[in-house]
């Protein structure tokens, strides 16, 4: 059953480990699926209507971890199971691993705790396989005009593990539609012209920090390589949207600097995703944290 913190102006509705989503691909410990800010609501989906399906993809603030670069399915071997952080024990197939693939899926040992009124910490126990072991614990913790999500990950299998998590923010204000009342503001300034890849770049303009619409995008948009691509300078690790239309600001603060940073959406979701890369030997852990501030 969801979990729901609130305060007089943020209300966060959590999804439970497999409440609702049961697929290979993200998170399920502990997924914030909504967000209201004075009763507006701020959050949006991976698919649009009629092609939404909350068992398989995204909603709200859906993190996924080892995106491009899963964890032992090499070492997994021939219909062998290999570890998705977060998801479950994942069946391999013939193919390199691809995270649309919907593989099947051994879940994990999943629970919660509620310290305060304003806390929910989500746990998560993977076992141990081929090596493979890890204890998983998200905290969310809601303040006055912000959320916070901790992360922290112990190893306590035999073999060092790396790879990355990020959150894929399917943010949409009010639940409108991305246009011209949309722009976004990263903390660092970039080179439009090193950027990795762009997809629908005629419905985006970009001075080199702040991204904006010149019309509502008729696909889905990508933008790769956005942290990779900054010029030199001050770097902080954040992002921001202001929605006119709503006169809302919503900011993201992170305590690491990115590994990486894309913008994926459709007209129904704008999503800049910053990426934390780290590497964990047996028995020790590894700490990071998201801070979301709403202003009105």
């Amino acid at each position: 059953m969801a979990i729901k913190i609130k305060n007089k102006d943020i209300v966060l509705v959590i999804e439970t480990a497999g409440e609702r989503y049961k697929g290979s691909r993200f998170d399920w410990n502990g997924t914030i699926t909504q967000v209201y800010f004075r009763g507006v609501p701020l959050l949006g989906q991976e698919k649009k209507l009629f092609y939404r399906n909350a068992k398989i993809y995204g909603r709200g603030l859906h993190n996924e971890f080892g995106i491009n670069d899963c964890i032992g399915y090499d070492d997994a071997g021939a219909d062998g199971l290999f570890p998705k952080i977060g998801t479950g024990w994942l069946k391999k197939d013939d193919e390199p691993y691809f995270f649309y693939t919907q593989y099947q899926l051994e879940p994990l040992k999943f629970s919660v705790k509620r310290p305060r009124f304003d806390i929910a910490e989500f746990y998560c126990e993977s076992g141990e396989k081929n090596g493979y072991a890890y204890e998983y614990k998200k905290t969310i913790t809601l303040s006055e005009d912000s959320f916070a999500i901790d992360y922290e990950l112990k190893n306590v299998g035999q073999k060092s593990f790396s790879t990355t998590e990020y959150v894929h923010n399917f943010f949409c204000p009010g639940n409108g539609k991305i246009s011209g009342n949309i722009a976004l503001e990263f903390g660092w300034q970039f080179a439009p012209e090193k950027l990795a890849e762009r997809k629908d770049a005629e419905a985006l303009v970009t001075d080199g920090k702040s991204i904006s619409f010149t019309k509502e995008p008729e696909g889905e948009f990508f933008l790769g390589g956005i942290f990779e691509s900054k010029v030199e300078g001050e770097a902080v690790s954040s992002w921001s949207i202001k929605d006119t239309k709503t006169g809302l600001l919503i900011k993201e603060e992170d305590s690491f600097v990115p590994d990486a940073v894309n913008l994926w959406g459709h007209s129904k979701a704008i999503s800049p995703e910053m990426f934390y890369r780290f590497k964990v030997d047996p028995q020790e852990s590894v700490k990071w944290k998201r801070t979301y501030t709403v202003k009105g």
